[in-house]
């Protein structure tokens, strides 16, 4: 009872990771249907294949309950991607709200506003909570747990610790922001050092073939019509 009532958190976490609406409920029955529509394709799979091959049924069943989870998984890590880029624009706009003389709560608010979707949606659900009278901390690690957001995270461990030690959140933000000014650098630095390794692959089997082609295959070419 006790490991059904932790899957069903963990997959709770993971719909929510993805932006999904749909229940607990509503996805086991999508996982149920995708296994029977796995199994009802092999099944005359097998039967043309040979009767031997009946085990291709629940393999199908299996691999159909899978689709829909790896589906779910990938979903998550996009949005949570793409969460994580809207960060450092978060954080730049919790630094002027709060420049503005605004306390994190009402920074919290004004910020979620100007910022588009996946992070502003949830931002916005978070301040109508931080509204109706719910502490921002909690509010923004419920938001850091649904979208399991590394800068997010990051945030919110930084505010927490200038709350305790009774530290302004400006200071705060501000080193945050230049951490993730240079965690940003870093990054576009690692892509561009990995760029010619990654451009090895269309050079060698695409470009330089159609090269040789163009330049070698005439000299070629005309070096057999000469022969004869």
């Amino acid at each position: 009872m006790v490991h059904r009532a932790q899957a069903r958190t963990v997959l709770t976490d993971r719909l929510a990771a993805a932006g999904s609406t749909w229940t607990v409920e509503e996805f086991a029955g999508r996982s149920l249907l995708a296994a029977g529509t796995g199994a009802m394709i092999a099944v005359p799979a097998a039967a043309l294949l040979g009767p031997a091959l009946i085990m291709l049924a629940p393999l199908g069943a299996l691999v159909g309950s899978r689709l829909p989870g790896i589906g779910l998984a990938r979903r998550a890590r996009r949005r949570t991607a793409r969460v994580d880029a809207q960060v450092p624009e978060l954080v730049e706009l919790l630094v002027a709200a709060t420049e503005s003389g605004l306390p994190p709560p009402a920074a919290f608010v004004r910020s979620a506003d100007a910022l588009l979707a996946p992070l502003g949606d949830e931002l916005r659900d978070a301040a109508a909570r931080i509204q109706l009278g719910e502490p921002w901390r909690d509010t923004l690690d419920r938001v850091v747990k649904r979208t399991g957001s590394p800068g997010l995270a990051m945030l919110a461990r930084s505010l927490q610790r200038s709350h305790r030690l009774g530290a302004s959140a400006r200071g705060a933000l501000h080193a945050l922001v230049d951490e993730l000014r240079a965690e940003r650098r870093a990054r576009a630095e690692e892509r561009a050092r990995r760029a010619p390794v990654k451009m090895l692959f269309p050079l060698v089997f695409l470009i330089l073939p159609a090269f040789l082609l163009l330049t070698v295959g005439p000299v070629l070419l005309s070096t057999v019509r000469s022969l004869h």
